[in-house]
């Protein structure tokens, strides 16, 4: 989500245009290098020399990482990968040039018969670089696979991978002392025990740097396997078709990291066996064979990093409208925090206060879904709503302190949130709860991990992990005190949907307060009411965390754009330039949405809430219906709008989407095999 980046990772990636036009300078003068650097000789022997054919493929890699500057604008480790690649193809292109020229795959090595200071400078710099460039394709390999390795529960390989990458990064300091055998004088005892230290170090390193991929390779088979058996099912060709770059992206992932291993296990043979003193196959000196499949493994992990990284992936050509956007949302952030003043009086702001210090987190909200059933025995997730879950769960549930059910699933303690959710309450409460994980997963659309929520909550938790699980939301339902406010009457005598029995009310005792139950405020508004204070709630986060974002669970039927609440608190959020994210049931629902002619119709004079109070006091905030229904269609329709980025999402951890998306292939595949093959 280009949105969510923070404002630092943004203004970087603007540099980006300028590095691209260094890039053609750099190229144009690496070609001048060369060609100044190459003797005469060079064309002589080039179809039939070994030199040649290391120097055409360091040339490949040249012109490859040139190319990947120029045109695909890789961004962090990718660009540091890429950029080193590309001045270790700049330097090891000279050195094969002289090396071309005079026939001698040794000249400036440990193991040349003269000494050639140039070549020999040249030969210990590619030597420094080309440790530190594996170091880096293995460090970025390792994140995608540790990725991974968290959406599968494969903790040990991750684990596993880090050590392996460790030891890599220990022995590469012992590898490099084979440098300073091409600087002293050949022959010598200091000569044959930095020979043997280096040739040792670069041993166990070619084999940890071989290990890491061989380890991974396992874990990047795992989507290709999972989406290619899905794909024989119904629900499978669906998702399929729904996300196909990240179809492409598993089976890139797969084929190159294959690639990249094969000639990392002719790079190690090649290592070997100048350590041992063999004398080569096929008539090749080892030291050939060696440069060989270090030239192409140095090609092979420039392909590999940009398919792990998700660089092949085109950006969005709306990317930088997105930034601007959101800069000028995060601008219109800091300007409402540096405005905001406290309400006057002390017990209606100390009321706003305990209000957002309300949240749980999402563990805790998943413990209670888990726990439901027992609690409401007849609960059927593709039934009931929210509302449904209030009436029968939350308010029993919280009876006995007459609190908020976030005050006791908390065991009390204070915690601000740091994502607001608004809902409908006629949304299915199974939703509402997948929405919210969407959001602590990364994921726009909620339909997969609702069926997960009933088919297979272990994997969903898997697929989360701690960090995410300690996500902190405010949810109304939850977060109100609903024992001052809805608990002792059902003025709207609704029923359940399945029992068709009237939900019953709460004999607390607790004392209600409404819109207008005093004590009163100057403006005549409840002080100790919750339910008009959610506007200063969300201006009392905002001003104080400007990371506190809305996430926004649409119903499959969009009933939230006729709910006078909901649409007051998207409104309110984007005047606050809160953060806003939008979470649908599937990305069918997102065009689906686009063509609603009803949507584009809204009109906040015609929507409704659950009291008609409620109704009046929104529109008595509003001094201008008629801009206030531009606003909301500019908001959502407009562009960079809240659908707009929606549909231009860009996938930027695109191991995490490939490995959510296989874990979700998987899963649902096993839980259908035994139902039906339809889909979710």
């Amino acid at each position: 989500r280009p949105h969510a980046f923070p404002l630092k990772t943004r203004l970087a990636a603007m540099e980006l245009a300028r590095l691209r036009q260094w890039s053609f300078r750099l190229a144009l003068i690496t070609i001048c290098c060369v060609a100044i650097s190459t003797p005469w000789q060079w064309g002589s022997g080039f179809g039939t020399s070994t030199a040649s054919l290391i120097f055409t493929i360091w040339a490949l890699t040249l012109s490859l990482a040139t190319a990947l500057l120029l045109t695909l604008q890789p961004r962090g480790a990718v660009l540091f990968a890429v950029a080193s690649k590309f001045v270790l193809a700049v330097v090891i292109v000279l050195l094969w040039s002289f090396r071309n020229a005079a026939g001698d795959v040794n000249r400036g090595g440990p193991y040349a018969e003269d000494t050639d200071v140039p070549c020999a400078i040249l030969a210990a710099v590619e030597c420094v670089l080309w440790l530190l460039c594996c170091l880096q394709t293995d460090r970025i390999l390792i994140e995608r696979a540790s990725v991974l390795g968290n959406t599968f529960g494969w903790i040990r390989t991750k684990n596993m991978l880090r050590t392996i990458w460790y030891f890599e990064a220990l022995m590469a300091p012992i590898a490099a002392v084979f440098v300073l055998g091409f600087l002293i004088p050949r022959g010598s005892q200091l000569d044959r025990i930095l020979h043997s230290i280096g040739v040792f170090g670069g041993i166990a390193f070619a084999l940890a740097h071989t290990s890491i991929c061989v380890a991974a390779l396992p874990l990047f088979h795992v989507p290709v396997r999972s989406l290619r058996s899905a794909a024989r099912s119904s629900w499978g060709r669906e998702l399929c078709e729904e996300r196909p770059a990240l179809i492409l992206v598993a089976h890139k992932q797969f084929v190159a990291l294959v690639v990249s291993m094969c000639c990392e296990l002719g790079q190690c043979l090649g290592t070997v066996m100048l350590g041992v003193g063999k004398q080569g196959v096929f008539g090749f000196h080892p030291l050939v064979i060696l440069f060989f499949f270090v030239a192409l493994d140095s090609l092979a992990n420039i392909i590999l990093v940009l398919a792990v990284s998700g660089a092949l992936v085109p950006i969005s050509p709306q990317g930088d409208a997105l930034f601007e956007a959101d800069r000028q949302r995060s601008e219109k952030q800091k300007c409402r925090a540096a405005a905001y003043q406290a309400c006057a009086d002390k017990q209606w702001q100390e009321t706003v206060e305990a209000l957002a210090h309300r949240g749980f987190t999402l563990g805790k909200l998943l413990d209670f879904y888990k726990q439901l059933p027992r609690v409401m025995p007849h609960f059927s997730p593709d039934i009931h709503t929210t509302n449904d879950v209030v009436r029968q769960a939350i308010i029993p549930q919280s009876a006995d302190q007459k609190c908020a059910l976030s005050v006791k699933m908390m065991g009390g303690k204070k915690l601000r949130p740091q994502n607001m959710v608004t809902h409908n309450w006629s949304n299915l409460f199974r939703d509402l709860v997948a929405a919210i994980v969407a959001d602590a997963l990364h994921e726009s659309t909620f339909s997969l991990i609702a069926y997960l929520l009933d088919s297979d909550m272990a994997a969903l938790e898997r697929m989360l992990g701690s960090k995410a699980l300690e996500t902190s939301y405010w949810v109304c339902a939850f977060s109100v005190n609903q024992h001052q406010s809805i608990c002792a009457s059902n003025p709207t005598q609704a029923v359940d949907p399945k029992t068709g029995v009237e939900h019953s009310v709460c004999a607390c005792g607790a004392d209600v307060y409404f819109n207008t139950t005093p004590p009163l405020r100057s403006d005549g508004a409840s002080i100790l009411c919750q339910m008009n204070k959610f506007d200063d709630m969300m201006a009392f986060l905002s001003a104080t965390d400007p990371e506190f974002a809305q996430v926004i669970a649409i119903d499959r039927g969009f009933g939230l754009f006729n709910r006078a609440w909901c649409v007051a608190e998207l409104a309110a959020a984007d005047n606050m330039g809160m953060r806003q994210h939008l979470k649908l049931a599937s990305r069918g629902a997102l065009r689906e949405a686009e063509s609603a002619r009803h949507l584009r119709d809204l009109d906040v004079a015609t929507m409704q809430a659950s009291r008609p109070e409620d109704v009046k006091e929104i529109l008595a905030k509003i001094p201008d219906v008629s801009a206030f229904n531009n606003h909301l269609q500019e908001l959502l329709f407009g562009d960079q709008g809240l659908f707009d980025r929606c549909r231009h999402f860009d996938v930027l951890e695109q191991a995490a989407e490939v490995g959510k998306l296989a874990l979700f292939a998987d899963t649902i595949h096993k839980c259908s095999r035994s139902i039906d093959d339809s889909p979710p």
